[in-house]
């Protein structure tokens, strides 16, 4: 009974560390001046991956390597399924407009990529993450140097985020603090976030071995949905003052983080291997039989919900009600799978 506490105690100071913490952020990018796009994308999306990389480094400690990798996998799963098709129930996702200016005709093929990669380099970044994800899945393992080269990655996009001049300094006075206020949010949010992770997955572990699960199924499932409510919470709050755009930021940006800089971070500690799964499906009444015993699918799977959620977006501009229930019908039915 006692761990069922310590799980519960741990999932609130992870949540209200997160919540704290991207209080704390948001005031300091007021105070610096740094743009709605940029406090999205970089500083909210790097504090709502702090569950993940906080509880990735308590598994590395606790010898439960599986976790970090499950943690990650169903974290961007969750990410884009669960907390884009609550997000689109509350309130549809509008591209505004002006996103879709495009070059002039005269421009060639590569002088037009190479507009829309600079315009959209989030949406580029998540799928090229994506990629290198399956890469490592294939390869079966992530190594110091995968570590290295994913948080140099990091680095160049938030530089390239930081750097580009076209997006206007909007200051949000009713969200900016004092600045030891501001302090003080980061650095308490921090250590709710590190002490709540050590508890929820320091129970979550002891809670799968009672129970005979493996310990990649819990990282996938109650792991990854306990670091994810930050993500949900902000996207919800988000939805629910119609500021939608933040909330995509929030999710592109946090599934970059969780690959490049969690998997980065972790790979740097040890060298982690790609664990083995034994799931099955089976239906009889249509003769279907399939066994996934490795993470492929799941790389795979990561890639194409981002390349639908990009396309849905970015060309039909508009993801609605109806695409939302589809995502957490579809997110039941993972999570189903995975069990």
């Amino acid at each position: 009974m006692e761990v069922y506490l310590y799980l519960i105690i741990g999932f609130i100071l992870l949540i209200g560390g997160s919540e704290i913490l991207i209080r704390g952020s948001v005031s300091l990018a007021s105070i610096l001046n740094v743009s709605p796009f940029v406090i999205g994308v970089v500083v909210v999306a790097g504090g709502t991956s702090l569950p993940e990389l906080a509880s990735s480094i308590q598994a590395i400690r606790l010898n439960v390597e599986d976790i970090v990798i499950g943690n990650i996998v169903g974290s961007n799963i969750a990410n884009i399924i669960l907390i884009i098709g609550a997000v689109a129930i509350v309130h549809p996702i509008i591209q505004e407009k002006n996103y879709f200016q495009k070059p002039d005709t005269s421009f060639s093929f590569v002088h037009k990529v190479a507009f829309h990669v600079g315009k959209n380099k989030s949406d580029f970044v998540a799928i090229l993450t994506s990629i290198f994800f399956i890469y490592c899945c294939l390869k079966g393992e992530v190594n110091f140097l995968d570590g290295i080269l994913m948080l140099v990655g990091l680095a160049i996009f938030i530089y390239a985020l930081f750097s580009n001049k076209e997006k206007k300094i909007e200051k949000h006075e009713d969200q900016k603090l004092n600045l030891l206020v501001t302090l003080i949010f980061l650095i308490g949010g921090l250590f709710g976030v590190i002490i709540g992770s050590w508890l929820f997955i320091d129970s979550a572990s002891s809670i799968a071995t009672s129970f005979g699960i493996s310990d990649t199924v819990i990282g996938i499932t109650i792991v990854a949905f306990g670091t994810s409510l930050p993500e949900l919470t902000t996207g919800l709050m988000a939805a629910f003052k119609k500021q939608t755009d933040f909330a995509i930021g929030n999710i592109l940006g946090s599934n970059i983080y969780n690959i490049l800089g969690v998997l980065g971070v972790s790979s740097l500690m040890k060298n982690l291997s790609m664990p083995i799964l034994d799931r099955k499906l089976e239906i009889q009444e249509i003769g279907l039989k399939l066994n996934f015993d490795n993470l492929n699918f799941d790389a795979f799977f990561i890639l194409l919900i981002t390349l639908l959620f990009v396309y849905l977006l970015r060309k039909r501009g508009k993801i609605g009600r109806k695409t939302g229930i589809i995502f957490l019908f579809t997110y039941v039915i993972y999570i189903g799978f995975s069990i």
